[in-house]
């Protein structure tokens, strides 16, 4: 499920609660309803609501900008992957505050320390210690393509589980076990 632009919604909210940006018939957001022109927007790191009026209903994401893009353009990222070109919006609005925390509960993580620049906390990822390809009692391999033997070869490596790692703020936890 893409629209034209080739963009996925990612995550349950992709749609969100906010109005569409409403645009005049001369092109010019309303300021009323929050809505400010994508030039306008922040580019330290902070979180906020884009929308493309363009599409009839409107397009929403929370993303952020972000200073390493994966392709030149893709300046745009969320929190949970995907990246989009920074002429994918045509609008943005801040986010609105998030709700008190009433308290940790017990066992649980903390919030991420970079929350205020990464919206959802702690974002862990698994990290493995890569060997080197157990090339015993295979003979010899030919590949037409020398592009070909890098898969090979990859799926042949030892992983060893290592820990989890927060992407965001580096902090380390032992989920145990094999990933």
């Amino acid at each position: 499920m893409s629209d034209d632009l080739g963009r996925v919604p990612s995550g349950p909210d992709h749609s969100g609660s906010a109005p569409s940006p409403s645009v005049s018939a001369s092109g010019e957001c309303s300021s009323r309803d929050g809505w400010r022109p994508i030039a306008t927007l922040p580019k330290d790191g902070e979180a906020f609501l884009a929308a493309d009026a363009r599409i009839a209903g409107g397009f929403q994401q929370v993303v952020f900008w972000d200073d390493d893009p994966p392709r030149v353009g893709w300046e745009l990222s969320t929190a949970d992957g995907p990246s989009y070109h920074r002429k994918a919006f045509t609008h943005w609005m801040p986010l609105p505050e998030p709700p008190a925390a009433e308290g940790i509960a017990d066992g649980a993580d903390p919030p991420c320390p970079r929350r205020d620049k990464w919206f959802r906390g702690c974002r862990f990822e698994p990290r493995y210690d890569v060997g080197a390809p157990d090339m015993t009692g295979m003979g010899r391999v030919r590949f037409a393509d020398a592009e070909d033997a890098g898969p090979f070869y990859e799926a042949l490596k030892p992983k060893t589980y290592l820990h989890d790692i927060c992407v965001q703020c580096g902090k380390v936890v032992d989920r145990g076990g094999a990933r």
